[in-house]
């Protein structure tokens, strides 16, 4: 898959590095670990399994704080921290709503960009991906 690499800038000052591919619902896939998207050509199975993604889906991956492209020189790390790498992003796409996917160490997320949006009636909590 070709990806370009972004870089925006989250509120307490660090240079994070994500892509964007594919057309449709914006999904934010976040790592599952010490993980970056620049090596994913290195995980054939993987890759497909994005390729497939982006086919129905506007696919964004970023780097945490401190791993693959994004800085590498931080003070400390913590939750809080990588929820505003999350928001860097989200503003810079100037996204309003958008799916999450998140497992391993990536799950556990309570950030306020992340927060549902209200539901109009009629309308269903979740969507297939």
């Amino acid at each position: 898959m070709e990806r370009e690499v972004r870089y925006c800038t989250s509120e307490d000052g660090v240079r994070v590095a994500y892509c964007v591919e594919g057309e449709g619902t914006p999904l934010i896939a976040l790592p599952a670990f010490i993980e970056s998207f620049s090596l994913l050509h290195l995980f054939p199975k993987e890759e497909a399994f994005w390729r497939r993604v982006t086919e129905r889906h506007r696919l964004i991956r970023l780097d945490w704080r401190g791993t693959g492209l994004s800085q590498r020189e931080i003070d400390h790390s913590s939750l809080d921290k990588l929820c505003l790498d999350i928001d860097a992003v989200v503003t810079a796409l100037e996204l309003d709503r958008f799916a999450v996917w998140a497992s391993g160490t990536g799950a556990p997320w309570d950030c306020d960009s992340l927060a549902p949006a209200p539901m109009s009636q009629g309308s269903s909590p979740t969507e297939r991906i």
